[in-house]
């Protein structure tokens, strides 16, 4: 049966296409052996680091069996050229899009009763979705940022996310990052007291000033706070801050935000005062971890927190979501 689905998609993946034939199939895949796009992590986001060429060009990859089939195709029909791979298996089909540089789609499609569906959605200003299963046995696991998601469900993204990531970039190997991220963080973290979002407070209410020199310095000095305000600043709504104000923000956003590809340096300096990223290491498998969780996010609130590192699971899941309420009533 898988056979004749496996047929089907392999027709519809080739009946528009006009291929270039690529060199015979191997570990890595079409897409990360022709280098043709490549990416980059940029505050847990994927975004396109490069496109070689503009113009709309395809290539194949696949032997007589059908056992390892795969297409590359870069298309000139958005502002920045879309990347599009498919890989067919007799297994399923992996089918990888990202569109206009920063929209990711990334889908598994079984046709094997072994292999788990899988989904990953990444559009601007919206969280990252990632659903493992079909139908009503599904999950969904929501965050703002791929490393969000990763520390509040490590599992599920290790088994499930990171092998269709590396087909996109092996170079990642974003687990290795992630975990020496933790590590930093846990340095930071013994020199943080959550005074970052203290300070940016005052600062952004100098925003509406009506001196314009008091507004300018204002913003220049948000930026001198440097990554770690980030998280505290896109806790802000539009309703909360004049339009002048949300300008300014905005623009120290994208300074702040920059270029640079993800490193574990950069991701502790930028979430060591993110409540969300502490809040979900209070789940962390390791029990010294839980135990520094608990004390650092205990800075953020005048009184303690009601959370026990070395209790039971259940236990532990129950103050988690009751400190959750704490953080979203402050």
């Amino acid at each position: 049966m898988w056979r004749r689905i496996a047929c089907l998609l392999l027709i519809m993946l080739f009946q528009h296409a006009s291929p270039v034939r690529a060199e015979a199939p191997r570990d890595i895949s079409l897409l990360a052996r022709l280098r043709w796009a490549q990416f980059r992590l940029v505050l847990g986001r994927i975004e396109v680091a490069n496109i070689h060429s503009s113009q709309t060009r395809t290539a194949t990859s696949g032997d007589e069996e059908l056992e390892l089939v795969e297409k590359l195709s870069i298309s000139g029909d958005t502002d920045i050229p879309s990347v599009r791979y498919e890989r067919l298996t007799p297994d399923g089909l992996i089918a990888i899009a990202v569109i206009d540089g920063n929209r990711v789609e990334i889908d598994r499609i079984a046709t094997s009763p072994e292999v788990v569906p899988v989904s990953f959605r990444q559009y601007p200003g919206a969280d990252i979705v990632l659903r493992i299963g079909d139908g009503a046995g599904s999950q969904t696991h929501r965050a703002s940022t791929l490393w969000h998601l990763m520390v509040a469900a490590p599992a599920a993204c290790e088994l499930h996310l990171l092998p269709l990531l590396e087909l996109m970039q092996p170079s990642w190997q974003v687990g290795e990052i992630l975990s020496r991220a933790t590590d930093e963080l846990i340095r930071e973290a013994e020199m943080s007291d959550f005074d970052t979002r203290h300070a940016a407070r005052s600062l952004i209410a100098k925003l509406k000033s009506s001196d314009f020199t008091t507004r300018q310095q204002a913003q220049e000095q948000l930026c001198e706070l440097g990554l770690g305000v980030l998280p505290y600043l896109n806790l802000i709504a539009d309703s909360d801050v004049t339009r002048e104000q949300q300008r300014r923000l905005d623009q120290v956003r994208i300074k702040l935000r920059g270029k640079e590809a993800d490193s574990p340096e950069r991701i502790a300096l930028w979430l060591v005062e993110d409540e969300r990223i502490w809040l979900s290491l209070l789940s962390h498998d390791e029990l010294p971890v839980r135990t520094l969780a608990a004390s650092h996010l205990g800075k953020r609130f005048s009184q303690p927190i009601d959370y026990d590192p070395d209790g039971t699971p259940l236990e532990r899941q129950q103050q988690v979501a009751r400190i959750r309420t704490r953080l979203v009533r402050r």
